[in-house]
Formats: C-alpha cells, sequence, structure tokens
C-alpha cells in the first residue's frame, strides 16, 4: 500500500482500534494494519500483559485472526467494543488439528525455528514470507502450548456485540464448519466466506473492517 492510502487508512481507522493476529502473525503480514490499530502477538510477552490491558479496554472495532480470534473467544464476556471482526476463528483448535501435529511444531522450534515457521506459513496460504531470523521462540512455544488444551464452551458465545466471522474457503489450518459452528450460537453475527486460504490478504481483510466501520 502506497503512503498516500496508508495515511487514508490511519485516519479513517483511528487508534480506537484493536488487532489481534495469530500464531507467528508478524506485522510483515498486515503492515497497513500493525501501522494504525494496536496491534497485538499473542504470547510475544512472557505474561501476555498486553493481550489482557487491551481486553478491558473500550474500543470501536476489535479485530482478530485465528489464534487472536479463539482469544476473543475465550475472553468474549470481556470484551468492550462496538463491532467485532474474527477472522478464522476456533473453539478448540485440537478438535481439527492433532495434538501430535502441535507437538512436532514445539520439537521444530527447537531443532529449525524457520523451517518450521516456513512450513507453517505456507500451509496458511501465505506466498511473500520474511526472511528473518528467529532468535527466541519462547512467545511461539507458549501459544502453540496455549492450544493444546484450549477450548471456549458453547455455552460462552453469548454476546450482544454486532460480529462479523470471516473464513476462506480453502482454509487447511481450520475448516469452514469451526465458523459455521460459532455462527449457530451467535444469532446477531454475519458469517463471511471468501476465496482464500487460511490466511486473508491485507488488502480483503481491510474491506472487511471497513464494512464493519461503527454507525456514527
Amino acid at each position: 500500500m502506497d503512503r498516500k492510502n496508508l495515511t487514508q487508512a490511519q485516519q479513517k481507522f483511528p487508534c480506537r482500534n484493536l488487532f489481534i493476529s495469530g500464531w507467528a502473525g508478524y506485522r510483515y503480514f498486515f503492515p497497513t494494519i500493525s501501522s494504525s490499530f494496536n496491534y497485538i502477538i499473542p504470547f510475544e510477552e512472557e505474561t501476555n500483559s498486553g493481550l489482557e490491558l487491551s481486553i478491558k479496554q473500550t474500543w470501536d472495532i476489535v479485530a482478530a485472526w485465528s489464534l487472536g480470534a479463539h482469544l476473543c473467544l475465550k475472553n468474549l464476556h470481556r470484551i468492550r467494543a462496538r463491532k467485532l471482526v474474527l477472522i478464522a476463528p476456533f473453539l478448540d483448535f485440537c478438535a481439527y488439528n492433532p495434538k501430535n501435529n502441535v507437538l512436532k511444531m514445539i520439537s521444530g522450534l527447537d531443532q529449525n525455528p524457520e523451517a518450521t515457521l516456513d512450513w507453517f506459513w505456507r500451509l496458511c496460504g501465505i506466498k511473500n514470507k520474511p526472511d528473518m531470523k528467529i532468535k527466541n521462540t519462547d512467545g511461539l512455544k507458549r501459544g502453540l502450548e496455549f492450544i493444546l488444551d484450549s477450548r471456549v464452551p458453547l455455552d460462552r458465545l453469548d454476546s450482544s456485540i454486532s460480529t462479523i466471522i470471516v473464513h476462506g474457503h480453502s482454509d487447511r489450518i481450520v475448516p469452514m464448519k469451526a465458523s459455521q459452528t460459532i455462527k449457530t450460537r451467535m444469532p446477531q453475527a454475519s458469517l463471511v466466506l471468501v476465496p482464500h486460504p487460511h490466511f486473508i490478504p491485507e488488502q480483503e481483510v481491510l474491506k472487511i473492517i471497513n464494512h464493519a466501520e461503527p454507525d456514527s
């Protein structure tokens, strides 16, 4: 995105908006959003205090992808926002992915973190990947250890927040039925299916967030 469009995005989406990314969802993948939103990568901090503090604040829009969307569902009763955008959410990651695969990823972070992330990003459908050296894998491991056992009960999906659920048709990590299940328990939510994999390009995400802009 060029500087003019970036400036327009910053004006349209002021800092009263929050984006909670997914596992290994670095700012590189969402350059405009990470420049114009409060941007959190789950478990990047040892205590996850940034997420804890942010969840308690009041926002215009809270948008979240994958693990970030799961954390929103887990803290749904605490979120104060006018609009909520959940991208590729899930209630229980290991309901769709064998725990052994997650454990292999944890082991892979010890042996070759760059190769492990490259494999995961390819599975997400990310084509333009950063050339980066992973110096610290602690946060990545914490995120994987968390999803091994984290679940959101269906009876916890009680919220009056206007919500958009977004899911890619070709998602190879979290199937569409994960979002469809969530939609059945959130009647106020709308479900948007898009022709993308687990990773939905930033321009598409911005269009959806733009549609979710709070009424004036």
